[in-house]
């Protein structure tokens, strides 16, 4: 299954177990499928990291801003924190 499938699976998930939509949900399920694939590619560059990245989040409809001040929201969110990895279980899972 493509990973972006899966991603819209997670999101789903998540979005009935809360009863609502939530533009975080959305980033959560992107950033844990980012933890499970990214030790998978080989990059030449440090440059081509944030390049496939981008294309991951241009793919998921998620504004690399957004990601960017959800990425600096982690560290003081245990709760976001949580969530990332509750996802990332279930995304590796499926993996």
């Amino acid at each position: 299954m493509h990973r972006t499938a899966v991603v819209g699976l997670v999101l789903a998930a998540l979005l009935s177990a809360c009863g609502g939509t939530s533009f975080s949900d959305e980033v959560v399920a992107v950033e844990a499928a980012w933890l499970c694939d990214v030790p998978r590619f080989a990059f030449d560059e440090a440059v081509d990291i944030e390049s496939e990245l981008d294309a991951q989040l241009a793919e998921a409809g998620v504004e690399r801003a957004v990601y960017d001040e959800f990425k600096a929201s982690l560290d003081r969110d245990a709760d976001l924190r949580q969530r990332v990895a509750v996802a990332f279980d279930d995304v590796c899972e499926e993996g």
